[in-house]
């Protein structure tokens, strides 16, 4: 507080003069009617000889109301013991001290302050004591203001280091447009291929010998009507997912209860669980969960996780599926004793733009199922992620938000 020790010394070089002249003593009493801070003056027995206007103020007095009022009716009980002890160590060792004390105004609000104190000597003699305090509580609300704006500062360049971040993610993703659209075709032909292949090669065969059994023909047959159907699977997938990108027209939403839609699905694969003897358990909150959500999405999304554990956790294995309702949104944990898959593959699962590339076995049928439902899932303004190790299981987790309406 360098203002306040200036004005202080400059005080008592004009208290501590042996001849306190009229010039002197003109320029104290500007000096305590100008200071922001609360200056004082007391004589031998601790009373206001003196006091600065707007120091008298910020406690609630007039500076006349305070003079000849002894300094411990405007201190807070729990401090005059303190207070006392500071004026004696001044007196005894005659030099000044710093202290902190609270202050108590005209309508017995605390405020607490940085006091100076230093003995009046004239002649040799103390004639009286001059303190400079400092009102604390604004520097508290300062430090407040200053703390907030630090908090802000490090919010502002943390959503600026986001923003960066998302620049530089969408950019690169518009440099690979028009690669992943190739990439897109090119995989998807390739896809085709094979049912096609065979198709064509079963048909020319019923088609071109007629020593081919009755049998044989019902054979070719029916893997002709398996790959068809295959072939319209898949191209019925990619236009799903085209419609899915888009968001345009693909929800139909309604309020439902979240927690019962999944108690139906489960309930509903139990028996598939059963045939590969996998135990398939659940732990979910009794009270309702409303989301505002497509019925018939959001059932196949769960639907297509459980299976997906289903297929991929081997005879004797576990499944569990836990709820957990937070104020704002539902956390559903899917987890299994399957096969796993590595981080690598977990995440190109989950990648809309290799939604026909076969990474792996544990892939196969159902890759695609889970890159619709995670984006499904996404058009809900949810979250679904997952977490896999190779023989050690797997674990989905689906978010949903709470029907705001609700």
């Amino acid at each position: 507080m360098p203002l306040t020790k200036n004005l202080y010394k400059a005080a008592t070089d004009i208290i501590s003069s042996k001849i306190l002249t009229e010039s002197f003593e003109e320029k104290f009493n500007l000096l305590l009617e100008t200071v922001e801070d609360f200056i004082f003056i007391l004589d031998a027995d601790g009373c206001f000889e003196n006091v600065s206007y707007k120091g008298a103020i910020s406690l609630g007095y007039l500076p006349n109301e305070l003079r000849k009022k002894h300094v411990t009716e405007i201190i807070v009980d729990k401090n005059k013991p303190a207070l006392i002890n500071s004026f004696r160590q001044v007196l005894s060792s005659q030099k000044q001290i710093s202290f902190n004390s609270v202050f108590l105004t005209k309508s017995s609000e605390e405020i607490k302050h940085q006091v100076i104190i230093r003995p009046i000597i004239l002649d040799n003699a103390v004639t009286g004591l001059i303190g400079a305090c400092k009102n604390l509580s604004k520097e508290s609300v300062l430090q407040e203001k200053i703390t907030a704006l630090k908090t802000n500062q490090l919010e502002l360049n943390r959503l600026l280091a986001v923003e960066r971040q998302r620049s530089g993610r969408q950019k690169v993703v518009l440099e690979e447009l028009n690669r992943l659209k190739n990439e897109f075709i090119s995989q998807f032909s390739h896809e085709m291929r094979t049912p096609l292949s065979t198709i064509i090669g079963f048909s020319e065969a019923i088609c071109s010998d007629d020593q081919l059994s009755e049998a044989m023909k019902s054979e070719f047959q029916l893997e002709i009507l398996n790959e068809a159907k295959r072939l319209a699977k898949m191209i019925n997938e990619a236009l799903e997912l085209t419609i899915i990108e888009s968001g345009k027209g693909f929800l139909v939403k309604s309020e439902l209860d979240c927690l019962e839609l999944l108690k139906d699905v489960i309930i509903s694969n139990k028996s598939l669980a059963r045939n590969k003897n996998i135990n398939l358990e659940f732990e979910l909150p009794d009270e309702k969960f409303s989301v505002s959500a497509d019925k018939d999405k959001i059932s196949d999304v769960f639907n297509s996780l459980i299976k997906n554990s289903v297929k991929h956790t081997p005879k004797g294995g576990k499944i569990k599926i836990f709820g957990q309702i937070f104020p704002q949104e539902i956390e559903i944990i899917l987890t299994d004793t399957g096969k796993g898959i590595s981080q690598n593959d977990s995440k190109k699962l989950l990648n809309h733009s290799n939604s026909f590339k076969i990474i792996s076995k544990a892939k196969s049928e159902t890759g695609i199922g889970l890159d619709f439902a995670k984006k499904i899932v996404e058009l809900h303004n949810g979250y679904m992620d997952i977490q896999s190790e190779i023989d050690k299981g797997t674990t989905f987790i689906i978010k949903l938000p709470r029907n705001l309406t609700d």
